[in-house]
Parts: structure tokens; sequence; C-alpha cells
């Protein structure tokens, strides 16, 4: 149930495992993917398994969402988290840089003591 319903677009479906396959727990997810199918397709609001619904199921035509074709520009305006998590790489970015250059240089100018002295014998590391 789990798999159809995951391929069918309903992927709220519950955990999976390493391997990919479903756990099989008839959990609150699986019963809210249930749920979407059902009331997307007209049937009763129920998360329970009856002949409608495996009917259904074998009929049916994956789901199309509309936030499949939204831009990241899009997403980012319209959904809070995604625009803080984007601000926050972005920052990442400006800060991390210039620590990266200057922990080289410092490798760099440190280590510059020790080069001399292999370089020329008779100075002090």
């Amino acid at each position: 149930m789990q798999r159809l319903l995951h391929d069918l677009g309903y992927t709220e479906v519950g955990s999976r495992r390493a391997d990919g396959s479903f756990d099989g727990v008839w959990g609150d997810f699986t019963k809210a993917a249930i749920l979407a199918f059902r009331l997307d397709n007209g049937l009763p609001k129920t998360d329970a398994v009856d002949d409608a619904l495996v009917l259904a199921l074998a009929k049916a035509r994956p789901r199309e969402l509309p936030r499949n074709d939204a831009k990241p520009e899009e997403v980012r305006q319209k959904v809070p988290e995604v625009r803080s998590n984007w601000l926050a790489k972005v920052g990442a970015w400006f800060v991390g840089i210039p620590a990266a250059i200057g922990a080289a240089v410092d490798g760099v100018v440190g280590n510059i003591g020790s080069a001399a002295g292999f370089l020329q014998p008779g100075l002090p590391p």
C-alpha cells in the first residue's frame, strides 16, 4: 500500500529503510496518504482500505502537484523557512571563503621558518 501510494505521488506515506523499502507500519503518515488519496479521488473521507479504494488505486494516475513546477526563487519568496535557510547558506559562503583563505595564508606564513630551515641548513627553524 505504501509503495503504491508513493508511486502515485502521495509521498507522505511514512518511513523508508536504507534500501528504499517502506517500513510497512500502518501509522499516521500512511493513514494521511490514504485520506489524501481518497479526497483527491472523490472517495468517502476515511483512512480505511476498502474495495472502492483498491479499485481507485488500480485506475489512478500519478497526481500532479503545482509545487513540482515552482522555481526556487518562487519557493524562497513564499516559504519563510526556505528563505531563511537560503540566507544562512549565502551568509556561510561570505564568512567561509575569507576564513578558508585566512587559514591557508596562516598555514603558509606559520611554516615559512621551518621551510627556510630546510632550504638553508645553517638557519635556525
